[in-house]
């Protein structure tokens, strides 16, 4: 899929800042149809939504490279804006 150097490496993928890079929700029943209409469009699946409090990212061997409840990651991002 990634052809330029690096792109075989967890940390190239998860913190690569090409452009016109989107994430997208879509519910479970609307997949295939979100899917079909981006046909020829460049896309992959990078997550689900579940019911628990982690947030859990697989690298490419389909080991855990992080996992952090979200409740602590929200916090961590708000931080610095609260004055």
């Amino acid at each position: 899929r990634h052809k330029r150097q690096g792109a075989r490496r967890d940390d190239y993928i998860l913190f690569s800042e090409s452009n016109t890079r989107f994430v997208v929700e879509v519910s479970e029943e609307s997949r295939k149809g979100f899917e079909k209409a981006m046909k020829g469009v460049r896309s992959g699946l990078i997550g689900k939504v579940c019911e628990e409090n982690d947030f859990t990212v697989y690298g490419l061997g389909g080991k855990t490279v992080v996992k952090a409840a979200s409740d602590e990651l929200k916090e961590a991002w708000q931080r610095p804006l609260k004055w």
